[in-house]
């Protein structure tokens, strides 16, 4: 009976913490009426090739994909982190700043095992930006049609906004809320945080990260996402201070569920290591205090000193050598 009960035991707490099926094979007529959303699925994102002969606009590019890991990512699909697309990227062998051919990023996709990929460019005519994006369905290998977005430069998050929306219609066909009201219920960073926040992702060294995403903080304080990666940098030079202090903005920002948790980890992770580092301070100053006071008696005390010079200069005298 005990044995019994304990395998129930297990099997119940094995169902609830057993990841939800991917339902690769399944056909949308068998699923229920309930539930006709697409569970488990994968998305990677690659930056979008700058078609423009306008020079500075190169940042454009990896804005969009992390535009759309904010907007899309969620437990229904799942949204490929930049880091584990360089992953991907150097595996492959191809360098970061390089836009791969199509053939290439197939492969890419391939390697992640992600079921889409979107692909894209953007062009800026001196007036207004227009950013096409395309659906590369890894299931059906095939390349779903194009979707264009348009408008002013200075209304940036509302275009990717826009083409938010345009994809996940391509993806969940069953996505019921109109495309004005997902654009309004966004609220993009304004232009220039965007692109300080986008510049210290790309940034390579630390200190440039920092200065990056400080200026897009100060310019946009609500923005979760750069009091994130600002923390993380901060942690990664063990400035654990700073780090907890730009963490404890994250909750202050109203960040995504994903962003709130990444904080609350990093959080926590810098005020251990911080706790670890001012005990093995203490610990080293008392310890130094301790060998200081004890060689300030030994050089007070005389006797004790030549105590400690005698066994050098050769306290017994060298024994006879043997007669032979």
């Amino acid at each position: 009976m005990k044995r019994a009960t304990v395998f129930a035991f297990v099997s119940l707490v094995s169902l609830l913490l057993c990841p939800p099926l991917r339902a690769e094979n399944t056909p949308a007529s068998d699923r229920t009426s309930d539930s006709h959303t697409i569970v488990g699925r994968t998305i990677v994102v690659i930056p979008f090739e700058n078609t423009s002969p306008t020079p500075g606009l190169e940042w454009l590019g990896e804005s969009f994909p992390e535009t759309f890991h904010e907007q899309l990512n969620s437990p229904v699909l799942y949204v490929a982190s930049r880091d584990e697309r360089l992953l991907a990227y150097d595996r492959q062998g191809v360098p970061t700043g390089v836009h791969p051919s199509r053939a290439t990023l197939y492969r890419l996709a391939e390697q992640m095992d992600v079921d889409y990929a979107v692909l894209g460019s953007y062009k800026y005519d001196g007036t207004r930006l227009t950013a096409i994006a395309q659906l590369l369905d890894m299931r059906a290998e095939k390349l779903l049609p194009a979707v264009t977005e348009s408008g002013p430069l200075a209304d940036l998050g509302t275009l990717q906004s826009a083409l938010a929306w345009d994809l996940l219609r391509l993806i969940r066909t069953d996505y019921s809320v109109p495309k004005d009201k997902y654009i309004a219920s966004v609220r993009p960073p304004r232009l220039d945080a965007l692109e300080n926040y986008v510049r210290g992702t790309l940034a390579t060294g630390a200190e440039e990260k920092v200065k990056f995403y400080r200026e897009a903080v100060r310019i946009n304080p609500a923005y979760a996402q750069a009091w994130l990666e600002l923390g993380k940098t901060y942690y990664a030079q063990r400035a654990y201070e700073l780090a907890i202090a730009a963490l404890s903005q994250v909750q202050q920002a109203e960040p995504s569920a994903a962003v709130f948790f990444d904080g609350r980890f990093n959080a926590g992770c810098s005020r251990s290591r911080s706790k670890f580092l001012s005990r093995t301070r203490r610990l080293l100053s008392w310890r130094l205090r301790e060998i200081g006071k004890r060689l300030s008696v030994c050089s007070r005390t005389p006797a004790a000193g030549r105590g400690l010079q005698q066994p050098r200069r050769g306290r017994h005298p060298p024994r006879p050598e043997k007669s032979s």
